[in-house]
């Protein structure tokens, strides 16, 4: 379980609960659900190996609340992100915008790869 940590004015999570977030995520079809999954805001790939608390790219991804207007720390809250896609967000309540996601089929883009 999350803990609040009111000194350094943070939140600390667990393994567990960043696995919640990374099985929250949209699934890419062409891709193992383990190893990649897709980032809601952007709408491009997160590797999972690719972690922030690990990597310092800007494409690592963290943990972020699904409905920040009103934040419970709750495994069904959390979802994988990129690290700089968190001020992206379009609103503090992403629920509406995740079921639209979730609505399509999403695609890793092996050709852009490819290409470079």
């Amino acid at each position: 379980m999350a803990n609040v940590n009111e000194q350094k004015q943070s939140v600390e999570f667990e393994i567990t609960e960043f696995e919640a977030a990374w099985e929250n995520a949209p699934i890419l079809e062409n891709r193992s659900k383990d190893e990649y999954r897709l980032c809601y805001i952007c709408k491009f790939s997160i590797e999972k190996k690719n972690f922030a608390e690990i990597s310092k790219d800007e494409m690592a991804w963290t943990l972020d609340l699904i409905n920040a207007k009103k934040p419970k720390l709750v495994n069904n809250n959390y979802i994988a992100v990129h690290k700089n896609c968190i001020s992206k967000r379009f609103k503090q309540d992403s629920r509406r915008q995740l079921k639209y996601t979730w609505a399509y089929k999403w695609f890793y883009d092996d050709e852009y790869y490819n290409d470079k």
